[in-house]
């Protein structure tokens, strides 16, 4: 595939928004997640692949009938399910730049644990740096005082009796996750999206809190005071989960809460539950509201 000689889809996307300045006081994006690309040696598309190229195209059609025409696409990580697959991401990366980004829809992704290579001691992102780009970013949506800022939630591997546990965590290093949130200030409207969820409670608390599909609460803690309080913050979106939920959460004490959406059916399949869906959101930037809708993709 030639293309896959140009550029990371996340540095397409932050050309192609910084040429496409928004007009008036709406804007409109997507948000998905977990798509899970499994590269198939036959050169069929397999069940997760299938689903996810069934989610864009039905993202491709609303827009073309004028349904929901997105400003730019947040996926929330897990594109692949291997992070040690080239292949696999070569697919993603394919299905991605041909329905979206070639069509003029801009599509950034944040890392999520599949897309670590964890057959090392130390897991690595080098594939998806290839094929997909930086695994944090600021991304200034041209023409507003929006910003949207995807973190990265590492993943490690600490000893816990009687088996391993995943551990998931945002770096402190300079020019790094908290670091972005840090820089946060009062002028802007912000959209926050990471892989791992937080544990909130009556959501999506079916599981112990000790499980590694959340962040823990050092981590929680660690993102909430890294955030002035009078930073605006619209809405945060995480995903890990497959499932999709609509979240409410108190980001700090005085603030009202605000919007924390699940998204983990954008291509991931079980015997239970085979069906795509993604949210479409719509964003006022004078009331600073957030209008959401779900929308499934049947198989």
């Amino acid at each position: 595939m030639t293309h896959l000689s140009i550029k990371p889809l996340n540095y397409i996307s932050k050309e192609m928004l910084n040429n496409k300045p928004i007009n008036g006081k709406i804007l409109k994006f997507i948000v998905l997640g977990d798509s899970h690309v499994i590269a198939d040696t036959t050169g069929c598309l397999g069940k997760n692949a299938f689903i996810y190229n069934k989610v864009l195209i039905e993202i491709s059609c609303r827009k073309e009938t004028n349904h929901f025409n997105p400003d730019f696409i947040i996926h929330g990580g897990d594109a692949v399910n291997n992070g040690k697959d080239e292949a696999s991401f070569e697919l993603f990366y394919h299905l991605t730049y041909s329905e979206m980004i070639h069509k003029g829809i801009p599509v950034f992704i944040s890392i999520g644990n599949h897309d670590y290579d964890i057959s090392k001691p130390e897991p690595d992102s080098k594939n998806f740096e290839k094929f997909i780009g930086n695994t944090r970013d600021e991304i200034n949506i041209s023409g507003t005082n929006v910003r949207y800022i995807y973190l990265n939630t590492h993943y490690c591997f600490e000893p816990v009796v009687p088996k391993p546990a995943i551990y998931s965590y945002f770096s402190e290093k300079e020019n790094e996750d908290i670091d972005l949130l840090k820089r946060m200030n009062s002028t802007n409207l912000y959209l926050i999206d990471f892989h791992s969820p937080f544990r909130i409670k009556d959501c999506n608390d079916s599981l112990a809190q000790n499980d590694y599909h959340y962040l823990q609460g050092d981590q929680e803690n660690l993102f909430k005071n890294s955030i002035n309080s009078n930073v605006n913050v619209c809405a945060i979106f995480s995903h890990h989960m497959h499932t999709m939920m609509k979240c409410k959460y108190n980001l700090k004490k005085t603030f009202n809460e605000i919007p924390f959406l699940i998204s983990g059916k954008g291509g991931n399949c079980n015997i239970i539950n085979s069906y795509g869906s993604y949210y479409e959101i719509t964003l006022d930037m004078i009331t600073n509201s957030i209008e959401c809708n779900q929308i499934m993709v049947t198989i």
